[in-house]
């Protein structure tokens, strides 16, 4: 599994499966964002504004793999307060998704994929990718984000996994969270997933106004 983010530098891979040695994540570090804006506080989506996710309609899901995904969102809505739905499949590629001005489908999109997913350090059972834009000096806002996951070894923490890197969270040390840099068999939250949702969906504080002179 993997994690990109777009920024102006472009998409930005972490450690995926598969790999022999640990990456450098701090297995104290209860949860990780993938990126963070200038005051501290992690890149998050605008809770004041729905999340919408499709399918890709050129790489759609089996009955089976479909109800996972549909389940994975539906666990992260109830955990994060996240407005999460599901919209009509759509025809898009990835990565042009990702560079798009103007989406009206969905913001989050999701493909199956039937061959192998490779990553910087080999296959991986699924990636996903986040594009942010500047909300105002400093602050950055998740807009859209894709989701791809490899149809033969798709389960629910896989899906949870990918859904997690999309609404903002990178990986991390400890093997008792869905976001363990190596891959989880589990499909329910670790306190640090919860930890790290719980920041990922908080509000976006508005900006600091200057007091009128008396």
């Amino acid at each position: 599994m993997s994690d990109r983010t777009r920024s102006p530098g472009g998409i930005q891979p972490t450690a995926t499966t598969r790999r022999r040695c640990p990456p450098p994540y701090d297995p104290k570090l209860p949860w990780r964002a993938l990126r963070w804006n200038g005051d501290g506080s992690p890149v998050r989506w605008d809770s004041t504004n729905p999340i919408r996710w499709a399918f890709n309609a050129d790489a759609y899901p089996k009955p089976r793999q479909a109800q996972l995904v549909r389940e994975a969102m539906t666990m992260l809505a109830g955990t994060t307060g996240f407005v999460i739905s599901e919209t009509d499949p759509v025809v898009a590629e990835p990565d042009e998704w990702l560079r798009s001005s103007d989406v009206k489908a969905a913001e989050v999109l999701v493909s199956l994929a039937n061959i192998d997913l490779q990553n910087h350090s080999g296959k991986a059972a699924g990636t996903a990718a986040a594009d942010a834009i500047e909300l105002r000096p400093g602050v950055h806002v998740y807009r859209l984000a894709d989701i791809r996951l490899r149809a033969s070894v798709l389960t629910l923490g896989v899906a949870l996994h990918e859904a997690m890197h999309a609404l903002g969270l990178g990986h991390v040390g400890s093997r008792s969270e869905i976001m363990y840099w190596g891959g989880t068999a589990q499909a329910g939250f670790g306190r640090g997933d919860l930890a790290g949702l719980q920041a990922v969906s908080r509000p976006i504080e508005p900006p600091a106004t200057s007091s009128p002179n008396r």
